[in-house]
């Protein structure tokens, strides 16, 4: 009895993680992340729903047939009896468990159930039913199957779900040189090359007496990888000279690749 109740508490733990879980996951995420919200709260739900069914539920479930066994009832009362004290036992575990932890009244909780409680309800009812089967399969040919059949179900039935609730990441675009000069540029103020185009090209501007090009090229190294430089040529009277800075750049980052030149005078 003892193994029936276990494999029966397996089955229905896991039968509300998946309600619960699918429940949360398509009311609370997008359908982009429906397949993450999905599987983190069957790993969530599970550190908590399986212990509590082994234990409690099987608690419950041997109670009832103890109570029940004590004198002769007709099968079809039994059942009634047996599947109402498995709901009713849920059903105010479900109440009592969220008011203790989650605040409220536990009467009103068995008043007006919320989504854990009725998660509770439908595990408790799926433990009757697994554990019903359990004994009518039990006189079966096919007898020696019950145990592993009721173990990967739910296995099955989880992975199913996760299948159809994956959605494939749309293709990355092509990462192309305005994009690598974009990723580049995009350090903020307060850099060395703040003062540079943010796309490829030139300006030119005075700076305290001086002539200044301001340069940004991207030249290509490899599919998606460039090397972007920024060059600064200037002159005043007699002096001239330039400086760059030199980085290579892909879609998941920028590392300086070389810089040298003369530092101009009025930095």
């Amino acid at each position: 009895m003892l193994i029936r109740k276990a494999v029966s508490a397996y089955f229905a733990a896991f039968a509300g993680i998946i309600w619960f879980a699918l429940n949360a996951a398509l009311h609370d995420g997008s359908d982009a992340d429906r397949f993450g919200s999905f599987a983190g709260w069957l790993v969530l739900a599970g550190l908590y729903a399986f212990p509590i069914a082994l234990v409690y539920g099987s608690l419950v479930s041997i109670g009832m047939d103890l109570i029940l066994n004590r004198r002769r009832w007709p099968q079809v009362v039994k059942h009634l009896l047996s599947g109402l004290g498995h709901v009713a036992g849920g059903w105010i575990f479900g109440a009592l468990f969220f008011s203790l932890f989650g605040g409220g009244s536990t009467l009103r909780r068995l008043m007006y159930p919320d989504g854990f409680t009725w998660a509770c309800i439908g595990t408790a009812a799926f433990f009757f039913a697994a554990d019903r089967l359990l004994v009518y399969w039990q006189g079966k040919r096919t007898a020696r199957l019950r145990y592993p059949v009721l173990l990967v179900m739910p296995i099955a039935v989880a992975v199913a779900i996760l299948v159809s609730l994956h959605r494939p990441s749309p293709p990355l675009p092509p990462f192309e040189a305005a994009d690598a000069v974009s990723l580049a540029t995009a350090g903020g103020d307060n850099t060395v090359i703040d003062r540079f185009p943010d796309e490829e090209g030139t300006v030119r501007t005075s700076i305290d007496g001086y002539d200044v090009s301001l340069s940004t090229k991207a030249v290509p190294l490899d599919a998606g990888k460039y090397e972007v430089t920024f060059t600064e040529h200037w002159t005043g009277g007699d002096q001239q000279g330039s400086y760059w800075y030199a980085y290579v750049v892909e879609r998941n980052g920028v590392t300086l690749s070389g810089k040298g030149g003369d530092r101009p005078p009025y930095l």
